[in-house]
Order: structure tokens, then sequence, then C-alpha cells
């Protein structure tokens, strides 16, 4: 996560749907399911995801897409966009919490 030129604010954020948009969960649940769960390099994606983790258990969502952040991606919006929401934001997800979970089973399995 501290490789390349900078921390990319959207790929900190849990998003749903995903489509064509990407986040560490995403990354995490890629890398895992291809049997990747053990590699040291996810050490800090995996810990990031833990923090995300809400006293209750759950997972949150926290952006709707699209989701673009023109300081450090360049995106500029040419039209009027409209958010896709499908579950509410910073509420237990349960998108975002079968997502996480299916992660952690994953890392345990490594």
């Amino acid at each position: 996560m501290n490789e390349g030129r900078g921390r990319y604010p959207p790929w900190f954020r849990i998003h749903y749907p995903n489509h064509y948009y990407y986040d560490l969960l995403v990354g995490l649940r890629i890398l895992t399911r291809l049997g990747y769960g053990s590699d040291p390099r996810l050490a800090d994606a995996i810990r990031w995801l833990r923090t995300k983790r809400r006293t209750d258990g759950t997972w949150a969502l926290d952006a709707a897409h699209p989701d673009l952040d023109p300081e450090h991606g360049g995106y500029r919006f040419t039209e009027l966009g409209f958010p896709m929401v499908l579950e509410p934001l910073n509420e237990p997800s349960q998108w975002a919490t079968v997502e996480a979970l299916s992660v952690l089973s994953q890392i345990d399995r490594s």
C-alpha cells in the first residue's frame, strides 16, 4: 500500500457495487481467492480491512459510486452523475460484511 506515487483515497473506502471501480476490499478478494492470502505484501491491506470492522462485527460502505477524487485521480465530471447507492452508507452493509468475512476466511485457510 506504500508503493507507487502515493495513496489514492478511493482505494481506502469500501464501495458497492464494484463494476469497474476498485478498492482494497476488491483487491483482497481477488488475491485471496487466487491463493495469495499468506503473501506478506498483503499485511498492510489486511490490517486496514480489520480496522474497518465495526464493533458489531460488520463492515459499512464508505462511499457510493462514482467516488471520483479529482485531486488524486484527475477525473472530472463532464455530465451530471448520480451515485449508485444500494445500501445506506456508514451503516452495517450485508455486501461489505460478506466480502470481508470471505477474505478473512481465505486468509485463515492460507
